[in-house]
């Protein structure tokens, strides 16, 4: 898996903007008056964190993430404090970037073995051998 460095890190949680709003997760009567609710606003296109080929990738691989302005949009009313919403709004953010940048691995050719090859012969010789039994006789 692709790991983003700790500079990187800095820079995308400097970039970030955070907004807090009323949640409707757990906490009581203090949900009703306290603003928990994370909302992480990331602009993807304008970040110094990623090159350009990282972004497109990014862009590409997060495109139902991303609002029309390219910007990565994240929310968290997971928990009741707003310290801990806003950590996991950045955990999302970074897990999130870190597998659209992970490359896939190359698929290899394989053949099928020499027995899984007889094998299925014999059952379609089996199927052509029942099929025959089932015509009428001259």
């Amino acid at each position: 898996m692709f790991k983003l460095s700790a500079s990187k890190r800095k820079k995308i949680d400097l970039e970030a903007v955070y907004q807090f709003s009323r949640s409707s997760g757990p906490g009581g009567q203090k949900v009703n008056k306290t603003e928990t609710r994370a909302e992480l606003h990331w602009d993807l296109l304008s970040s110094e964190a990623l090159n350009s080929d990282q972004k497109t990738i990014v862009a590409r691989k997060l495109k139902n993430r991303l609002n029309k302005q390219g910007i990565l949009v994240f929310y968290s009313d997971q928990y009741r404090t707003r310290p801990q919403n806003k950590e996991q709004c950045f955990k999302n953010l970074v897990e999130s970037l870190q597998v659209a940048l992970t490359k896939p691995k190359p698929r290899r050719k394989t053949k099928p073995t020499r027995s899984s090859v007889e094998k299925r012969i014999k059952e379609k010789k089996q199927l052509g051998d029942k099929k025959k039994m089932r015509q009428k006789v001259d």
